[in-house]
């Protein structure tokens, strides 16, 4: 699958759409200190050894998806070239910048007329023990990195939570699960799992879409079908 799969539709007025693609991710290039929303920022790279810039809609899924969850310390970074100079760019795990990115699909050009909602792990631990234990090993050098990385995103999302979708954001409690516990026993991924539930019904319970916003201060447009919505 690549992302022509996933292509926006035009509006129903015609109007191209805003976003492209109706799937978005993040990620980050440390090497020239980018957050990148893919497949959006592909054409500014070009697959090692290719002389044409990347083609976002012939681009795989799957290898965006990679480049996004590429953890560091725990997983293999992606390395493309970048298109204006040709040199390696190092690409990882976009939570690393924002762990929380509900505003990808926002649109500034009209009252969104479906809501979208944001399930956001609070609590629980940035990282699973087996990566904790290995920055240690590293030294503090390695430790401080990881700590501030973790706080950048972490205080990036929670202002911008607080200030623009704490409306449409159900958290989720994560306990003491952390990010790269991948041998979670079945008794912490029960407890997720109902953790999840109780929360959606409790979120879905209170909700008040009068009060729904998007990142641009755009309400929800609530007009029956038929009566005047904007579409889109």
């Amino acid at each position: 699958m690549t992302f022509a799969d996933v292509a926006a539709e035009p509006s129903p007025d015609g109007e191209p759409p805003e976003h492209p693609y109706r799937l978005r991710m993040i990620a980050a290039d440390v090497t020239n200190h980018r957050m990148l929303v893919l497949p959006d920022d592909l054409f500014r790279y070009r697959l090692p050894g290719r002389p044409e810039p990347i083609d976002p809609a012939s681009f795989p899924v799957a290898d965006a998806v990679r480049m996004s969850l590429s953890i560091p310390y725990f997983f293999e970074p992606v390395v493309l070239e970048d298109a204006s100079s040709g040199k390696p760019a190092t690409i990882v795990d976009g939570g690393t910048l924002s762990n929380f990115p509900v505003w990808l699909f926002d649109t500034s050009r009209r009252d969104p007329v479906r809501p979208t909602f944001g399930l956001r792990l609070v609590g629980g631990r940035a990282v699973g023990s087996g990566l904790r234990m290995f920055v240690r090993m590293l030294g503090w050098p390695a430790q401080l990195a990881s700590d501030i990385a973790q706080t950048q995103s972490g205080a990036w999302d929670e202002r911008f939570t607080t200030r623009s979708t704490r409306v449409r954001t159900c958290p989720v409690d994560a306990g003491d699960v952390g990010t790269t516990d991948f041998d979670l026993l079945a008794a912490g991924r029960t407890a997720l799992l109902e953790g999840g539930r109780q929360a959606a019904k409790d979120f879905l319970g209170g909700l008040d879409l009068t009060e729904y916003r998007n990142t641009f201060g755009r309400p929800l447009d609530l007009a029956p079908a038929g009566a005047g919505g904007t579409g889109g």
